[in-house]
């Protein structure tokens, strides 16, 4: 029902949208409830410290989303027209996600105190053992985020609505290619 059918339209729509305004709001929670603790119950130096971590993280975070809102609508055209070249995409793209996943937090980690006083200042100094920690975080959104989006686009090119092929799946697909026996 399109949404300018009135109330109908509009419930439809909620109903429909409701989770992803859920999830972006647990997202804030989940990154920000530090900060809003530490400024409640701590001094207000040391949520600056975290907060100026937490931005250097979040902008690394935003180039993920970048990478993924743009191999989304590619990876969704090609395993509907050429699941091999799919699969070199997914190969290729998790590959770059390994090392950038395991070289930016270890370039964060050895150089956060440079980073941290080039961007906000000799002030803000001390925030560097918490973007340290925080640049860790980054590893672990690729694989995630990466995932989902594949999970996303096998059902876009797909027109499903969900994953059609599991592990196991592939692990049989395989073998009775290799073998010719599916058992």
């Amino acid at each position: 029902v399109p949404v300018w059918a009135g109330r109908r339209g509009a419930v439809s729509l909620l109903g429909r949208s409701w989770p992803v305004g859920a999830s972006e709001l647990t997202w804030g929670v989940l990154w920000y409830a530090g900060v809003m603790l530490l400024g409640a119950l701590g001094q207000a130096e040391e949520a600056a410290w975290q907060s100026a971590a937490l931005r250097l993280v979040l902008a690394l975070h935003t180039l993920v989303w970048i990478y993924l809102y743009v191999m989304l609508p590619s990876l969704a055209r090609t395993i509907a027209v050429d699941p091999d070249a799919w699969r070199r995409t997914i190969t290729a793209s998790l590959s770059l996600s390994a090392w950038g996943g395991g070289l930016l937090p270890l370039g964060g980690t050895l150089g956060a105190r440079p980073v941290i006083t080039l961007v906000f200042g000799h002030a803000f100094a001390p925030a560097a053992p918490v973007l340290r920690i925080l640049v860790w975080a980054l590893p672990v959104l690729l694989l995630v985020l990466g995932a989902a989006g594949i999970t996303t686009a096998v059902r876009r090119g797909r027109r499903t609505p969900r994953l059609t092929a599991t592990a196991e799946d592939e692990a049989i697909v395989a073998r009775a290619r290799d073998t010719g026996d599916p058992r």
